[in-house]
This record gives structure tokens, C-alpha cells and sequence, in this order.
């Protein structure tokens, strides 16, 4: 009797540990594996849609842009004209979004002589400082598919610090300010890859006061990128 409830015994201890088995299987099928697997003596378990995707729901795009800045020349001779360097990228956490967050920060800078009577001539440097954000809508089922063109639309807030110097008879004088400006712009990507290339056309303003005068730091810009698409 003693020797059959020991068997009985053990034969229950088998079993609570085959089922320990099957339990720590399908924890693991459920946390770790994406595809269906074979569990206790062939039995076959298959994960939910939601566990078998590994496919990132996310895109996006960063990239470097050269480019230049044209200024009000009436407000900012002789250094309407700026060169322009930024860097800038664009996500979406689901690519279902209809919007991309699109961040950026640039640097701009001009130098030219202007020459006075008074003083005759006078070295003057402007340098900018931008950090924007915004929205971008990317036309992706315009053409993208088949060749990777995808044209794109956006624009949001600035906060933009500039600073003006001006040299004449060895004397330097300088200003600076800090303000918020709006900005929009639309452009093209074109996808090769995983590499994207494009050009851009933006529109930007802000109100600064330099030398006790409110003057416009924004612009037109004209530039080109290229950069990573993933």
C-alpha cells in the first residue's frame, strides 16, 4: 500500500512538473518569441498578430542642409545675404500618423563692408542661432512608392537669437537680441535607400531689436540635404 501511494505520489509529482513545463514554455512563447513554436510533445502554440509583428511602426528622416538666406537688404546691408547650415530631422511614432514632428537648428552667418563719409569703411558680421519645431505633412502615395519622390509641406515656431557687430576706426559696436518667430516651407525628398536626398524653400520671421530698432531676422531660404531615411 505504502509502496503504490508512493508510486501514486510520484507519478502526480511528474505530472505537476510536466505541466510546470508547458506553463514556463508558453510564458516564454508569449514574451519572447514571435513565431509559432512547439511546445510540450509536438503541441503547436501560436502567438497573437500583436506578438508575431517585429516590423517598427516608426519612420522617419534626418539629414544635413546647406543652403543660403536672404535677409531685408533696407534692414540688413551689407549682410543680406547669409550662408546657412542646418540640421534637421522628422518622425512619426506610428506610421499611420498623418503628421510628422519635424525638428531643426541652424546657424546663419553674413559678413560684408559698407562705407560711410563720416567713417568710410565698415566691417559688419551677422550671425544667427535657430531652433525650430513643427509639423510636416509628407506626400508619401503621391509617387513615393514606385520612385521615391515625395514632396512635403510643413512649418511650426522659431526661437531665434542674432547678433549684429560692426567695426569702423578700430571701434566695435554689437547688439544682440532673442525672439520667437513662425516659419513654413515645402520641399521634396527623394528616397534612395536608405539615404535621402532633396531641396527646400522656406519662409521665415521674426522680430528683433537691435540698436534700439525693430528689424525682420527672418527670410527667404533656399537650400539642399541630404541625410538618412529609417
Amino acid at each position: 500500500m505504502s509502496c503504490f501511494l508512493r508510486e501514486k505520489k510520484c507519478s502526480k509529482t511528474f505530472y505537476s512538473f510536466r505541466v510546470l513545463i508547458v506553463v514556463v514554455n508558453i510564458c516564454l512563447v508569449n514574451f519572447f518569441t514571435p513565431s509559432m513554436v512547439v511546445a510540450e510533445e509536438g503541441v503547436p502554440i501560436v502567438t497573437s498578430p500583436e506578438q508575431t509583428s517585429t516590423e517598427s511602426t516608426s519612420s522617419g528622416n534626418i539629414y544635413v542642409l546647406i543652403g543660403t538666406k536672404e535677409l531685408n537688404p533696407d534692414e540688413w546691408y551689407p549682410v543680406e545675404d547669409q550662408l546657412e547650415l542646418s540640421v534637421l530631422a522628422d518622425f512619426k511614432m506610428d506610421k499611420e500618423w498623418l503628421f510628422s514632428v519635424v525638428m531643426a537648428t541652424a546657424v546663419y552667418a553674413g559678413y560684408g563692408t559698407a562705407w560711410d563719409p563720416f567713417l568710410g569703411d565698415i566691417d559688419v558680421l551677422s550671425s544667427t542661432e535657430e531652433i525650430s519645431i513643427g509639423g510636416r505633412f509628407i506626400d508619401e502615395n503621391l509617387s513615393g512608392k514606385e520612385t521615391g519622390f515625395q514632396p512635403f509641406v510643413s512649418g511650426g515656431l522659431s526661437l531665434i537669437t542674432t547678433r549684429y557687430e560692426a567695426e569702423a576706426l578700430g571701434v566695435t559696436i554689437s547688439d544682440e537680441d532673442t525672439a520667437i518667430g513662425i516659419w513654413g516651407d515645402a520641399g521634396f525628398y527623394y528616397q534612395l535607400g536608405g539615404l535621402n536626398f532633396g531641396a527646400v524653400y522656406r519662409l521665415s520671421s521674426a522680430d528683433v531689436n537691435l540698436f534700439g530698432a525693430n528689424v525682420d531676422v527672418g527670410g527667404d531660404h533656399l537650400g539642399v540635404f541630404a541625410g538618412l531615411h529609417f
